[in-house]
């Protein structure tokens, strides 16, 4: 059922597991303080995805007093790794030939890019936009890109 959900996870369940990898364990206070030095959101926000992500087994919730909880990962970044290219695998074998080396000259080209953030975002969106065109969801390329480039 994990599996499942690693296809699913959303940017902001994303960038929760990046914190909570980096740390281990933290508490929705400090996540969401976290998340706050990037962009604004509301606290509830991030205590409902946490919640939601408790409820999917990607995160474990631990009670620390009647009414504060601290969140760890279930598994490991290289698990999350390991589980998004075995999945990612899988849709490669069913792509047509002409698909396939689109995605393997895609992939070299993201693997010779020397741009700052703002500008891998942007050609991740690029890339993203194009595949979307051709009916493939690609939010795995996204999600291992960006744990091979932290």
């Amino acid at each position: 059922m994990l599996e499942q959900q690693i296809q699913t996870l959303g940017s902001l369940e994303y960038e929760v597991m990046s914190i909570l990898w980096n740390k281990n364990s933290s508490s929705a206070r400090d996540i969401h303080q976290q998340i706050m030095l990037e962009r604004n959101i509301a606290y509830t926000t991030v205590m409902t995805t946490l919640s939601r992500m408790a409820k999917k087994g990607i995160v474990e919730q631990i009670q620390q007093t009647p009414r504060k909880f601290f969140y760890r990962p279930s598994m490991s970044r290289l698990q999350f790794l390991q589980i998004a290219i075995k999945q990612l695998e899988d849709k490669f074998e069913t792509l047509s030939t002409e698909r396939q080396q689109m995605l393997v000259a895609m992939i070299r080209l993201w693997d010779k890019l020397d741009a700052s953030q703002e500008e891998r975002q942007q050609v991740a969106l690029s890339m993203k936009q194009l595949w979307d065109k051709l009916d493939i969801i690609t939010a795995d390329l996204h999600y291992i890109g960006s744990i091979l480039h932290e």
